[in-house]
């Protein structure tokens, strides 16, 4: 993932001054223009975001005491903030040296700022609409914009920060001051050479690194949802009719829609039709305007149950995300997505449907249950057929038999002595095993489930 430069600039205003630190200074004065402001002086070159929030701390030390001297003895006019910010640099420059930065400061003086596109509202309009619950980085929102024909190419990168000084978007370092990865909430960090000089090491969190490295210089936009709910006509289409349990668990689960609690336990045998039960579900949320996540920690069940999905809700946008899937930031109202792929989405579902909640790798992974977590915005139900003790403390429905009536096998567990060492391959396997595996598989047709010591 790339570093993000940031530089230190210093607003003068008519009656106020501010310190700040952005990519792209000139669209930021641009933008506080109109609140007053109407000169601003970039102190540095694009140096490293750690770094230019360190010299913004740096800055603003002592601020408020010497201000108030300052604006109690010159009054407030650009003479006493010039005076005010001569003084905070001799002491920057100071401090810079004093710990060994090899960065000189250099004020450069602007009162025009960076022009934006005469439909500016449109684009901004049409860029949240894109992004909307997302947590993306800088060059992962771009592609977003790209991959769903945002309308103005040349002006990614402005319109994404813009929405950041108007409040639509918020944006935050990889890496909390708190030492944790604001992606996916680990804390186990490891040091990388900066590639912004020799001897300098950034913070990354190898914890997600398989989805592009999280680092200490990485800029992390969150984009909040705009889905204001509003009824609207959903087609739901099944070939099948659910069994009584099976119809009982459903109406339970669109019941739980309604309530006060957030969470809920769907406690089904294997074979049982969970995902079916949860249809109903689903299409309640959708005819209330909602958007719904399905997450499965494996991606060869997110492939196969698209299409099935795709089926049920004919008219639905749908989207199936996982590590190899093309399009990865589609509009979609229900997506089927691995437990990795929610690491990307931002307070955006108000229904959350966990499948298979006591699988690998979800079950012991604290990084992907963050992801989940942060993606809701609203209710989760959890479908097992194993659930943990502690998940038996939600509000719980059951289904304790599989669609078709019939209990489910009861395995009997056989214990055969192998040779040993070479003689295995001399002699090959003894008769009472070949005689155990004929007698079930030949006659009685069951499944058999060899495991060996070593292999």
């Amino acid at each position: 993932m790339e570093c993000n430069f940031f530089q230190l600039y210093f607003l003068i205003g008519t009656e106020q001054c501010l310190w700040g630190i952005s990519p792209h200074p000139l669209l930021d004065l641009n933008y506080f223009k109109d609140q007053g402001y109407r000169k601003m002086i970039i102190l540095t070159e694009p140096v490293p975001l750690p770094l230019a929030e360190y010299l913004l701390r740096l800055a603003q030390e002592e601020e408020n005491s010497w201000w108030k001297m300052v604006k109690k003895k010159l009054g407030f006019s650009s003479s006493s903030q010039e005076a005010y910010l001569e003084k905070r640099l001799v002491k920057l420059q100071k401090e810079l040296r004093k710990r060994g930065l090899p960065l000189e400061l250099s004020p450069r003086e602007f009162i025009v700022g960076q022009s934006m596109p005469d439909n500016l509202e449109n684009l901004l309009q049409e860029a949240q609409e894109i992004l909307q619950g997302r947590i993306l980085f800088a060059s992962e929102a771009e592609r977003a914009l790209k991959e769903r024909g945002f309308s103005s190419n040349g002006e990614k990168q402005k319109i994404i920060h813009w929405l950041s000084l108007a409040k639509k978007a918020n944006w935050q370092r990889g890496i909390g001051q708190d030492g944790q990865c604001q992606r996916c909430g680990g804390k186990k960090l490891e040091a990388k050479k900066c590639w912004w000089g020799e001897g300098l090491e950034c913070l990354y969190c190898p914890q997600c690194a398989t989805m592009g490295q999280c680092r200490l210089c990485s800029m992390l936009y969150s984009f909040p949802s705009l889905s204001k709910g509003g009824q609207t006509e959903v087609t739901m289409k099944m070939n099948f009719s659910l069994t009584p349990g099976q119809e009982r668990a459903s109406k339970a689960l669109e019941e739980f829609l309604d309530k006060e609690e957030q969470e809920c336990l769907l406690w089904a045998v294997c074979g049982a039709g969970k995902t079916e039960v949860v249809y109903g579900a689903i299409r309640k949320a959708l005819t209330q305007g909602q958007s719904v996540l399905l997450a499965i920690p494996r991606q060869e069940v997110v492939r196969e149950l698209f299409p099935r999905l795709r089926e049920t809700f004919p008219q639905t946008k749908l989207a199936a995300l996982y590590g190899g899937s093309g399009e990865k930031y589609g509009a979609a109202q229900l997506v089927i997505a691995t437990t990795h792929q929610a690491l990307r989405f931002y307070q955006n579902f108000p229904l959350v449907i966990l499948d298979e909640v006591d699988a690998y790798p979800y079950r012991e992974n604290v990084m992907l249950q963050y992801g989940v977590l942060r993606a809701s915005c609203g209710k989760t139900i959890y479908l097992t057929a194993t659930p943990e003790k502690k998940m038996l403390k939600l509000p719980t429905i059951t289904i304790s038999a599989r669609h078709h009536g019939f209990p489910l096998p009861e395995p009997e567990l056989a214990v055969l002595p192998l040779p040993k060492g070479e003689e295995i391959k001399e002699k090959g396997l003894p008769q009472s095993v070949l005689d155990f595996l004929e007698e079930s598989v030949e006659k009685d047709r069951c499944q058999v489930f060899i495991f060996l010591p070593t292999i």
